[in-house]
């Protein structure tokens, strides 16, 4: 699971078509032509095309691939769409990225180390309680449909964010705010009911009141918000689905203008197309990179690699007993998981180191706790790791009174019947299929047997809610500022509804202790860093120790792009960090063409010339050819 969950489809690729010898010969000079006068960026093998393509290659390779004739274009090759414009409504990763390109917030993440920097606010400050927050608003912000922003929208969008009932993205971040208003233009003031230290880092859209104010909570849901009237870098432009999205620079943008004029997120099903469009210049940068892919890459001319700490976790999650907020019994975990014994003797069960080296080639480190090693204000190392021992998982095993029946499988001493846990995994990536075969196996060493059922992401996320589970395999995309992934242990994250009509929260555990909770609770009002890293490393060790889940691994963010074309690219954290995709537009805002690069596409200008030259040479053998049969044609006459 994540935060913004990755429902990344994979499918299979259209298969390229050899063109035949004698269509080749026929077509060769008109297809020559065409290549020059059109724009440079072939259209995305996997798009739909558009019926007037045969008509007019150049607008349908522009329409394909989003890219815009004559203008500067950064374009990113991903393998996922937008779910929705609306921040309401969207859940996906992408959503999110773009809502950060257009939307402000009030604060954001530094380039060097994520730590809280100006937004649209300049400046803040907050009471002596903590109680308070004052926020000065930018001054001369202009929403993108011109009308002036002031202090009354960000009073509007923190308003609304807190009461609003589908504001449940943001819940986080505003769960402690009773109210906000603006007393003047740039002046906006945030009521909280205790102090939050999650308020440095308000992750929370700032929308146009004058439009946002016309949609009520009955219909946002299903509001379109195309337009999506923004202040950020960024102006939505187009969204053609399952092709591109395409945005236009804000060359009013008060954090100064990209040098770009526009950032195309083009979409891709298969791996290998989009690995293969970045070689030939098609798209200029790719996130989210399979290990082969990127070990492919090493030679590729013109094409930087990026590896960073990823700021992402894969797990498996214990069923330690399905239950409502309330307390009433959910699902049919088996009774095993809830104890912790138990769990604590299946965690030897597992070699992660090797997890990580087979199925990361590499790429990424061990994982222990919730929190990614990367975030190095916030991370934990435990006092005691656990280490891969299936002989002392059998041991403990046995000692907790897990003993096994005639067959050598052993038994849930609660029901006395053989145990058959049953994992449930995505099938959306073949990352996951190979861990899952290597856990059924090390759980089959220690005489566990384990049922893997393999579907959709979003499939193992409603089954995982209704805990209708043993174990989960899932994912988290941890954010800069750890509470919103440590408030999915605590207790209030459980189902919200009933035994007969479940309604999931954050918790794919169903973990619930009391103690922790408390911990949550204080670390929100410490707003002194140093007191606040104890409390949150203290809650990662007690997550650490009761097990609700084994973090497997993190793997390193594996990025790579078109170099030769392109200057500018920033990393956060700096000095080696994510060149795209990053909490911030540190990349978008700077990158720009340098000079004598090749074109868009791969076209460089000699290959123009040589392309001319090859027409020429083809249309002077025809005409020799043609002079030589009249000639010879006259000759018989």
């Amino acid at each position: 699971m994540s935060s913004t969950p990755r429902l990344t489809e994979r499918s299979v690729g259209k298969p390229s078509r050899r063109r035949r010898a004698a269509a080749l010969v026929a077509g060769l000079a008109a297809l020559t032509v065409a290549a020059l006068v059109s724009s440079p960026a072939m259209a995305d093998p996997s798009a739909s095309p558009s019926p007037s393509a045969a008509a007019s290659p150049s607008t349908a390779a522009s329409r394909a691939s989003g890219a815009v004739p004559g203008a500067t274009t950064f374009t990113l090759g991903y393998k996922q769409d937008m779910d929705s414009a609306n921040p309401y409504a969207g859940q996906l990763e992408l959503s999110y990225e773009i809502y950060g390109d257009v939307y402000d917030t009030l604060e954001g993440w530094s380039q060097k180390d994520y730590s809280p920097v100006p937004g649209l606010a300049s400046s803040w400050t907050h009471s002596a309680d903590g109680k308070t927050w004052t926020f000065i608003i930018r001054s001369g912000v202009k929403w993108s449909d011109g009308v002036p922003l002031t202090a009354a929208d960000v009073a509007y969008s923190i308003n609304r964010a807190a009461k609003d009932p589908n504001g449940n993205s943001y819940y986080n971040y505003v769960k402690s705010i009773t109210s906000a208003e603006a007393p003047n233009a740039t002046t906006a003031v945030i009521h909280l009911s205790h102090p939050d230290a999650i308020m440095t880092q308000l992750w929370v859209p700032i929308l146009p009141e004058h439009i946002w104010s016309q949609v009520s909570a009955a219909n946002e849901s299903t509001f379109a918000n195309t337009a999506m009237v923004g202040s950020g870098p960024f102006i939505m432009d187009k969204w053609v689905k399952g092709q591109y999205i395409r945005l236009k620079a804000n060359k009013n943008y008060w954090g100064g203008a990209p040098k770009i004029d526009y950032l195309v997120y083009r979409i891709y099903n298969d791996d290998d197309a989009m690995i293969q469009a970045l070689e030939k210049g098609d798209i200029d940068a790719v996130t989210d990179v399979g290990a082969n892919d990127y070990a492919a890459l090493a030679g590729a001319k013109g094409i930087t690699r990026v590896k960073s700490t990823g700021a992402s976790f894969q797990y498996l999650a214990f069923n330690l007993g399905g239950a409502t907020t309330t307390g009433q019994p959910v699902g049919n975990g088996i009774p095993a998981m809830k104890d912790p014994a138990f769990r604590t003797a299946i965690t030897h069960a597992l070699d992660l180191p090797t997890l990580t080296k087979k199925v990361l080639q590499g790429y990424g480190d061990v994982g222990t706790s919730v929190i990614p090693p990367g975030y190095t204000d916030w991370a934990l190392k435990p006092t005691t790791p656990y280490t891969y021992a299936p002989a002392q998982a059998e041991q403990m095993l046995d000692a907790a009174g897990y003993t096994k029946d005639a067959a050598g499988w052993r038994i849930d001493k609660a029901t006395g019947k053989e145990m058959n846990l049953r994992l449930l995994a995505p099938n959306d990536d073949p990352d996951y299929k190979s861990s899952v075969a290597y856990i059924v196996a090390w759980f089959k060493d220690i005489h566990i047997k384990v049922t893997p059922k393999l579907v959709s992401y979003d499939e193992v996320i409603n089954e995982a809610g209704n805990a209708e589970y043993d174990i989960t395999y899932g994912d988290w995309s941890v954010e800069p500022d750890p509470s919103f992934q440590l408030s999915t242990m605590t207790c209030a994250q459980r189902d919200s509804g009933t035994p007969k009509h479940p309604v999931g929260g954050w918790s794919d555990s169903f973990y619930c202790n009391k103690a922790y909770d408390a911990l949550y609770d204080q670390q929100a009002t410490e707003l002194t860093l140093s007191q606040r890293q104890a409390t949150i490393r203290q809650m990662q060790q007690m997550l650490y120790t009761d097990a609700p889940y084994i973090v497997l691994y993190y793997p390193d963010e594996l990025q790579a792009y078109n170099s030769a074309r392109w200057t500018g690219v920033q990393h956060q954290p700096e000095p080696d960090g994510a060149v795209v995709f990053q909490d911030g537009a540190y990349t978008y805002l700077h990158v720009a063409v340098k000079k004598n690069a090749p074109k868009q596409g791969g076209v460089s200008t000699g290959l123009i010339i040589g392309l001319i030259a090859v027409v020429v040479v083809i249309l002077l053998i025809i005409v020799i050819v043609l002079v030589r049969r009249r000639s010879t044609a006259d000759d018989r006459e």
